[in-house]
């Protein structure tokens, strides 16, 4: 019987509970826009959703696309290799920075689509100066997510967190201001709420800027930075299947959702209920697995592969546990946490049986993702992205639709086969993974 390693399960902590609560408070931001225009009304309500929905796929994307980045900083940082180090965070911001304004790019044109997409004219009126500035918002935050995954790899996450944490607070004290008119500003409305996350991201991105500068720890990291064209391309080259998986893990949830939605507005609802429970505590396996891939880069920079093993199973026990106490919860209290959602009884019912599911599909997606993550820490990044995109996409897509539509006829149906995909995907994953430590082994060898 192996021992348990505390000093592995603190680092694993320790990068990854400051890692998991940045992704938390990121992803509600748009929670907190929707609490300040509900008094604004339904369309207002509903432009947030729909900035929402394609800034989250955007978002996303940028940051499986900048992973590798951080992962490439801590290597450098583990080698003690500060010239390298500094080339690989200037050339990352600058990465970081073309990244964020293509990502705006591509928001503000997709304002043209939504009239042909068939969005109420209700809802469009009056929106476009929201979505101009909602746009704007994804270069800066970019950027404040380059500065966090540098952070990260340094061993200063809870600083990241901070930056998290600042941009949210700031977002709503200027989205109170600005949306209502206080302490004499105009009262813009739903504009407000665009210019409000704007400048809270153009005063975290200041924030991030500063506080590297001045804070000793990262001060020499900050004060040397140097940007090379090669670097960058580097960057890009282990950077883009990452982000590619993102987008079509994104794209996976999107179709399993509107195959709900055929069952009508209560499986939606429900859906919803489960979903925005499952997201937020996913936050932690996700931290565990993106803390799993900067230790094993770090060992490995240091030439330690004999770490690797320990540091996977310990992040795998991690994720697992976790997982384990989501199911206990989802199995026994589902229908009290749906209830908090809504009153109706067909939406309580529904969401148990989809909690019960996601149960399982998290334990699954949460080892995928340790697996993905360790594989990203030894730069194996194409053919784990394949692999769990096919499994998704050609496995899981096709039973969702034939179990949910056919066989069994109800929406629980529908997330059992991107279960199944994403089961499938983390046994191949953990495969691959343990040969690719065991060739790391191999090479270390007199």
């Amino acid at each position: 019987m192996r021992k348990i390693n505390l000093n592995l399960i603190k680092q694993l902590l320790g990068l990854a509970l400051p890692i998991s609560l940045s992704l938390g408070v990121s992803a509600s931001i748009s929670l907190v826009d929707s609490f300040l225009v509900a008094d604004l009304g339904a369309s207002a309500l509903a432009a947030i959703a729909l900035s929402g929905s394609l800034t989250l796929l955007i978002i996303a994307t940028l940051c499986g696309f900048l992973t590798m980045y951080g992962i490439r900083v801590a290597e450098a940082d583990a080698a003690g290799k500060l010239e390298d180090m500094q080339r690989e965070f200037g050339s990352g911001l600058m990465l970081s920075a073309i990244a964020g304004g293509l990502g705006a790019t591509v928001m503000g044109l997709s304002w043209f689509l939504l009239a042909p997409a068939g969005q109420p004219q209700e809802v469009l009126s009056g929106m476009r100066p929201f979505w101009v500035l909602s746009s704007i918002s994804i270069a800066p935050a970019a950027l404040i997510m380059g500065y966090r995954l540098a952070l990260e790899a340094i061993g200063e996450a809870w600083l990241g967190t901070a930056l998290a944490v600042a941009t949210v607070v700031l977002n709503a004290v200027f989205g109170v201001i600005l949306i209502y008119g206080l302490s004499g500003a105009p009262a813009l409305g739903l504009t407000g709420a665009g210019l409000a996350t704007l400048l809270a991201n153009c005063a975290t991105l200041a924030a991030a800027v500063i506080a590297t500068r001045l804070r000793r720890s990262t001060s020499t990291l900050a004060s040397g930075l140097r940007c090379s064209v090669s670097t960058i391309t580097a960057q890009i080259y282990d950077g883009w299947a990452a982000g590619l998986q993102y987008l079509l893990e994104t794209g996976a949830s999107t179709v399993a959702m509107l195959l709900i939605g055929l069952f009508g507005a209560a499986a939606l609802a429900a859906n919803q209920s489960v979903a925005s429970v499952a997201i937020m505590i996913y936050m932690l396996p996700l931290g565990i697995s993106v803390a799993a891939g900067l230790l094993v880069a770090r060992y490995t920079a240091q030439g330690q592969p004999e770490m690797l093993k320990p540091i996977i199973r310990t992040a795998l026990a991690l994720v697992t546990a976790v997982m384990a106490v989501a199911a206990l919860v989802f199995a026994t209290l589902g229908d009290v946490i749906a209830s908090l959602f809504s009153s109706d009884p067909a939406v309580i019912s529904t969401a148990l049986s989809l909690f019960l599911v996601f149960a399982a599909m998290q334990l699954f997606d949460g080892v995928q993702s340790v697996a993905i993550g360790a594989l990203r820490g030894l730069h194996d990044v194409v053919k784990p992205a394949l692999i769990t995109t096919f499994c998704l996409w050609l496995i899981g897509l096709p039973l969702a639709a034939a179990l949910g539509h056919t066989l069994l006829n109800a929406p629980a149906g529908v997330w059992i086969g991107p279960a199944a995909g994403l089961a499938i995907a983390s046994l191949i994953l953990l495969r691959r993974l343990f040969r690719r430590v065991d060739h790391e082994l191999t090479l270390q060898r007199p």
